[in-house]
């Protein structure tokens, strides 16, 4: 998905490499150390309406120096939310 929203929604693709970069710069300090950087953005739905939570093995996406998720929806368009990601 990331040529579209480079292409058609260029304003949240900035937004969302703007965020990165801060969080990295906040947490990480580890996009300083990068000599280039390949951004990748990915929609993945997380869909529990059939009453049984999703779940991700731990991983690392790509070999990412940096993974941000980042919540699209407007809160009130939805009921639980709760993701946990711990070390």
């Amino acid at each position: 998905v990331e040529l579209p929203i480079r292409a058609h929604g260029h304003v949240l693709y900035q937004r969302l490499m703007d965020l990165m970069v801060w969080s990295d710069a906040a947490v990480w300090q580890r996009l300083a150390r990068s000599k280039k950087v390949y951004p990748e953005a990915e929609y993945i739905v997380y869909d529990a309406r059939g009453g049984t939570p999703g779940e991700i093995e731990p991983h690392v996406d790509n070999n990412a120096a940096v993974t941000i998720v980042v919540l699209l929806s407007d809160p009130s368009e939805f009921k639980g939310g709760v993701n946990c990601f711990a070390p």
